[in-house]
């Protein structure tokens, strides 16, 4: 959604000292690890000193409204790959970066769970907390009612397939200050009638075959051009929400 992200003041916070931000882009998809990537400006022998040890160190980014002193948490993650362009005193550092759940997605294992009167909640807490994760439960719960394997799974593909049964899934939770996962979709919030707010485009689904004499039918809009929208946010769209 640009209109919010140009309201915003983005700040990043890593091992790097960052004199200014060129580009920052935030990817989230409903069960999949978040990624960002950024283009920053750094001071060239500054950059270099720490250039050599930043692999798995910690990066977040966070965004303020001009008219408050209170920060959001956009990112929060592990930086995967860094680029430095030195150009004399000062240089163009590329990072990239992941969410925290990417930890849970590194060494697959197998074990049980042979207590059946646990819960799939009971399940994802435990693979949760060896972690240091929290675990924000967002779904329905039952008990296992019988013994759950985990056979050369990582705890990500896992915990995934744990919370289909429940037809849920993974949030990576990349907008806490600390490292956090969401089974099911997280509570949303309601942004209110998305076209009045957000610069858009609207595109009309139309029959495809130009040669078909029939006349085009209607199928429905698609929405794009907004470039800040939150996993679980709860748009209104022609007077119909939708989750």
């Amino acid at each position: 959604m640009k209109k919010k992200t140009l309201d915003m003041q983005l700040h990043i916070k890593c091992r790097f000292h960052i004199l200014n931000i060129h580009t920052c882009t935030i990817h989230a998809c409903y069960g999949q690890h978040t990624c960002a990537e950024a283009t920053v400006v750094v001071e060239s022998d500054r950059a270099e000193t720490v250039l050599m040890d930043t692999e798995n160190a910690s990066i977040r980014i966070t965004g303020s409204d001009d008219d408050s002193t209170t920060e959001q948490v956009l990112f929060s993650g592990v930086i995967q790959t860094v680029e430095l362009a030195r150009q004399d005193r000062y240089s163009i550092l590329s990072l990239k970066a992941v969410s925290h759940t990417w930890k849970m997605d590194i060494q697959k294992k197998s074990r049980s769970f042979q207590n059946v009167s646990m819960t799939y909640h009971d399940v994802a807490q435990i693979v949760a907390r060896e972690y240091g994760a929290a675990l924000i439960w967002n779904a329905q719960d039952r008990q296992l009612g019988h013994s759950l394997i985990q056979y050369k799974e990582t705890d990500y593909q896992f915990m995934a397939r744990l919370l289909s049964h429940l037809q849920e899934g993974i949030t990576a939770g990349d907008f806490s200050a600390e490292s956090c996962i969401h089974a099911g979709m997280r509570d949303g919030e309601d942004q209110g009638e998305l076209l009045q707010q957000y610069e858009h485009t609207l595109k009309v689904f139309c029959r495809e075959k130009e040669y078909s004499t029939l006349p085009a039918k209607f199928k429905g809009y698609r929405i794009a051009g907004t470039t800040f929208t939150k996993v679980g946010i709860v748009p209104v769209f022609m007077a119909c929400r939708f989750m």
